[in-house]
């Protein structure tokens, strides 16, 4: 298992995770807009991801409401909890409802090496969604069932850029293999990383499946870049179950939708560098001028090829 504080792991769902949904779906899952429907509807999307040397799974979960929807549902918090606590390795996730909306305020889970650890997280127990106001503490549960199989998820591999690589041209063509499946997309992206791990969008686009390179269309910025490819798979549903919330007097909980979006994918990343070139540079120590000083006439004069004469 590995803990979602990792920067990785925030990386991965902060720039991979969110763009891919708003692209491939039309949601945003952060300021609460809708999946589609009227009223609060629930998403899972499941995962396997290389980082560094290691391959993990894990899942991204929201709960999300349309503008008619806000209209059927509580003010309040709400508190969206796995079987497993984020204490325990879990998942858990914290949303407020008030005159600004449905807004998502925090929360985040974990990756696992283990594929049976991972699936015992999420189907073994109830998730809970705790909706608390001025008037009330509502607990709801639900449950999650699946007959997903490891190999939905296989490995994918980059060959080029190797994560860790520098030197690379600024105009790269990535390479990379996965196993074959029964894949609906392939989704590549690249952003420039700052000093401060700050990531900031540089390119992505949409790729045929049978796709195994991507060279983007446009000169990549010099310095720390983060390349990821994603393959997905868009029939996750066949392979998940969702209950309907229901508190312990099987009341169901206010402006559920019964909506419920799940999604796939297998998924790779690469941080790289590109450096300006040399002038000069042919590998060792570089000649840029030469200055001997011994013409009193001529003190800065450059008697190297480059011509970088001084006026002295």
């Amino acid at each position: 298992m590995k803990n979602s504080n990792n920067p990785v792991h925030k990386l991965l769902v902060r720039l991979c995770l969110l763009p891919i949904l708003c692209a491939l779906l039309g949601a945003n899952v952060i300021t609460g807009s809708a999946f589609g429907g009227t009223g609060m509807s629930f998403y899972l999307q499941t995962y396997r991801t290389g980082i560094g040397q290691g391959y993990y799974y894990g899942c991204g979960q929201s709960l999300s409401t349309n503008a008619l929807g806000l209209n059927d549902i509580p003010y309040g918090s709400y508190h969206l909890e796995s079987p497993l606590s984020s204490v325990q390795n879990g998942f858990e996730l914290f949303y407020s409802y008030d005159t600004n909306g449905f807004n998502f305020n925090g929360g985040g889970g974990n990756l696992y090496g283990n594929f049976d650890d991972f699936m015992n997280a999420v189907t073994n127990g109830n998730w809970k969604i705790t909706v608390t106001n001025t008037t009330f503490t509502n607990v709801y549960t639900f449950r999650i069932a699946s007959t997903l199989q490891s190999n939905a998820l296989p490995i994918v591999q980059i060959n080029y850029p190797a994560d860790g690589s520098v030197g690379v041209s600024n105009n790269p063509a990535f390479t990379w293999q996965a196993t074959a499946a029964d894949w609906d997309y392939i989704y590549v992206q690249d952003n420039s990383v700052d000093n401060n791990d700050n990531e900031a969008y540089i390119t992505s686009e949409s790729i045929a499946t049978n796709r195994t390179s991507w060279s983007p269309a446009l000169v990549l910025p010099y310095g720390t870049n983060h390349f990821v490819v994603q393959y997905g798979n868009n029939k996750a549903p066949s392979y998940f179950t969702v209950s309907v919330p229901t508190d312990s007097a099987s009341n169901t909980l206010s402006g559920w939708a019964g909506n419920t979006t799940v999604s796939l994918f297998s998924q790779n990343e690469s941080r790289y560098r590109i450096d300006p070139p040399v002038f000069g540079h042919t590998g060792g120590h570089s000649l840029f001028a030469y200055y001997t000083f011994d013409n009193p006439d001529d003190l800065g004069h450059d008697s190297s090829a480059n011509g970088i004469s001084l006026n002295c």
